[in-house]
């Protein structure tokens, strides 16, 4: 394949490459590396430098413009997911502010914040952390997803959006 034709391929990559982020690229520069790093040769990584040079000869700026469209952050950013205080013992869970669900005791609220992040960590990248709303996922089920972060999962359309209606409430009453 031809230079011309493999930046091209690679282009087309990055720009509809659902989900591909810089983040991804530089993990499989380390990946590279670390692979160099266990057979102890410094040269199969400068050799796989030397490759990425010749099948891009982009420059940073045109890279960054394909991997992050103009106007969006140049780094998707991670959800935060916390609990706090709501008074009689009762913890709310918030995943970048929004309130998820309200849990009675901290260390129960601090385990369910864990779980959902287990829950994010799991899908590695596989998730739009600006997508809130309900995803079928086979079989009559459906997941609840609040920036990117699966809530919750339950059988039938019906379930699923009473449990978002249930979320976008509890940020309606505080």
């Amino acid at each position: 394949m031809g230079k011309r034709k493999r930046r091209k391929r690679i282009e087309k990559i990055l720009r509809d490459g659902d989900g591909i982020v810089i983040d991804d690229i530089v993990l499989a520069g380390v990946g590279t590396l670390a692979k160099a790093a266990k057979k102890d040769r410094q040269k199969t990584f400068t050799k796989a430098v030397e490759r990425g040079h010749r099948a891009i000869e982009l420059d940073v700026e045109a890279l960054n413009s394909l991997v992050f469209p103009v106007g969006e952050s140049r780094r998707a950013s991670e959800p935060v997911i916390s609990y706090s205080p709501h008074g009689g013992g009762w913890f709310r869970i918030e995943i970048n502010g929004t309130v998820v669900e309200r849990v009675k005791g901290e260390e129960a609220s601090a385990a369910r914040a864990g779980e959902l992040l287990e829950s994010y960590a799991a899908l590695s990248g596989k998730t739009n952390p600006e997508k809130t709303g309900v995803i079928p996922t086979g079989g009559g089920w459906y997941e609840i997803v609040v920036s990117g972060v699966p809530v919750d999962k339950v059988q039938g359309r019906d379930l699923a959006d009473q449990r978002l209606a249930e979320i976008e409430g509890l940020n309606r009453t505080g």
